[in-house]
């Protein structure tokens, strides 16, 4: 898939995404890695990661919004910082 707009700005973006998975924990980030980064299937995750299905997709649910919270925490405080 190709990617359109400032280079620059999809690289700081990518870099954001990035340095907020690092602040989630392992189990977040692993389930984030397997269904969305690397595109596996809810039942080939639940088999790597020995869960139901049920169980990944209320951890893949519960993994993004932890991302989105961290991400919008990030956003605000460049906000504040930029407004000073």
């Amino acid at each position: 898939q190709e990617e359109s707009g400032n280079p620059e700005e999809i690289n700081t973006s990518r870099m954001f995404v990035e340095y907020a998975l690092r602040k989630l924990s392992e189990d977040d980030r692993r389930i984030i890695e397997l269904r969305i980064l690397q595109g596996y299937s809810v039942a080939d995750t639940a088999k790597v990661l020995q869960k139901t299905d049920g169980a990944v997709r209320v951890a893949q649910h519960r993994a993004l919004k932890r991302l989105a919270e961290k991400l919008n925490s990030m956003n605000k405080g460049m906000e504040e910082s930029i407004h000073e």
